[in-house]
């Protein structure tokens, strides 16, 4: 860890604590703006310099206070240091400072990525009807850019775990979209349990959700842990979620005002309501207390939907022509077809029959915006690290950010996947090659 004096506080506002920017950031960076600030960490802007690109630091919020904390502070600082994409930020450092004063944490961990933009809510805030930020062109390159990120996580192994318009930069001057915040992702192999209840409630899938019965007062990382199976398509039920609200500018799955069946704005309530019971083969697979809060509920939701003459699923196309931005509705009208397939085809209660992201890609919906070229995978696989004391976190995580060899690791084994990989294409062309060259034995 460096001395504190080989650093600048930035923040003014004493509630908030230090945060600190390594002198040599600060000389380069002379303009620093506020940008976000969540429940794991607090994210400052540096700019004002034309010859390097806008940066976006990340403090981290008391990652040693529990050991899930701890863990979700690694993985975060492993994924984005071993990711590679055009569409998913790139890291450019990461350091420690010295704990605040008043704090019970051992040190202070940062985390420095490049700028991307402002994220896609930021962008759907300032459409109004007289102004369009968003066409249905744009719309379609933002969704195939999200899932090119998609491909290449998914081949790493990788899991986002809380897609939403907050987690999605779009850059001001080319307009790419960028992934953002990986403090939920984790890298997974296919048949292992995972936590449930990871992300932002409005955008998560029904597998990865365990408790839908009570107001949870408590975050996620001191709760119990429970895990269950799941895998990538989680992710893909986020974008078709993402999709519909960047049409309407209305989170899907969002109760406002309440209900009298639906008094603490429950996702999933809002969820049957809108897409119909949930199959008895996926129900059986949440926990006990969930199948039976939403056993107890299912039928009220479905008895008030045949008093007032709503189909088991809405009509998605109605519900677009009541919902969409004006702009849209013309080209809602024209590609219905492809459009409400792939809104279907999504927002699946059962993952097995949701959409991956391969059929994504090629789904006629997302043709016009399709580059073959740009879905590429990664050349190596992550793995995730064991679970440890909290004490061996900070360790791990000390060790991570100062240690060459912690980073080293990560960059050999990349290295590896990518000469392993060229080893393959250059068997499988010498292979070809032979079953297809001509003999040259008795040729003329």
């Amino acid at each position: 860890m460096e001395p504190a004096q080989n650093f600048v506080d930035i923040e003014s506002r004493k509630e908030m604590g230090a945060f600190l920017i390594p002198t040599k950031l600060a000389e380069e960076y002379p303009e620093r703006n506020f940008l976000d600030r969540g429940g794991y960490g607090i994210v400052f802007g540096l700019e004002g310099n034309p010859n390097k690109k806008e940066l976006a630091v990340k403090k981290f919020i008391e990652p040693f206070k529990y050991m899930g904390r701890a863990k979700k502070c690694f993985r975060e600082l492993q994924l984005i240091g071993s990711l590679n994409h055009k569409n998913i930020v790139k890291l450019k450092s990461m350091y420690t400072t010295p704990a605040d004063p008043n704090s019970n944490e051992p040190f202070a961990v940062y985390l420095v990525t490049e700028y991307a933009g402002p994220d896609l809510r930021m962008w759907m805030n300032r459409e109004t009807n007289e102004e369009k930020v968003f066409s249905m062109r744009d719309i379609k390159r933002i969704i195939s850019e999200l899932l090119r990120a998609l491909k290449y996580l998914n081949s790493a192994k990788v899991i986002h775990r809380d897609l939403k318009p907050d987690n999605m930069a779009i850059s001001c001057t080319t307009g790419r979209l960028t992934v953002l915040d990986f403090g939920f992702a984790r890298a997974f192999d296919r048949g292992n349990q995972l936590t449930t209840d990871p992300g932002t409630c409005y955008y998560r899938s029904i597998e990865t959700i365990d408790k839908v019965d009570r107001e949870r007062t408590a975050p996620a990382d001191e709760r119990p842990s429970i895990r269950t199976k799941y895998d990538e398509k989680a992710d893909m039920w986020s974008v078709g979620a993402i999709l519909c609200e960047i049409l309407t500018d209305k989170i899907l799955f969002k109760t406002e005002p309440a209900t009298a069946l639906n008094t603490k704005d429950n996702p999933t309530l809002k969820a049957i309501e809108l897409l119909g019971p949930i199959s008895e083969c996926v129900l059986k697979k949440v926990s006990a207390s969930c199948q039976k809060f939403l056993r107890d509920k299912t039928p009220l939701i479905q008895e008030e939907k045949a008093t007032k003459g709503i189909p088991n699923r809405i009509d998605f196309l109605e519900y677009f022509q009541q919902n969409a931005r004006c702009w849209h509705q013309a080209d809602i009208s024209k590609e219905r077809v492809a459009l409400l397939n792939f809104i279907d085809r999504t927002l699946e209660w059962n993952p097995k029959k949701r959409l991956s992201v391969d059929a994504a890609l090629r789904h006629p919906f997302l043709a016009a915006a399709r580059a073959a070229s740009e879905e590429v995978v990664a050349p190596h696989t992550i793995e995730d690290e064991a679970d440890r004391p909290l004490e061996q976190w900070q360790k791990r995580i000390d060790e991570f950010i100062h240690t060459p060899r912690a980073n080293d690791r990560v960059k050999r084994k990349v290295i590896a996947g990518i000469k392993a990989k060229k080893e393959k294409s250059r068997k499988e062309k010498a292979k070809k090659s032979t079953r297809t060259s001509p003999r040259r034995n008795g040729k003329k």
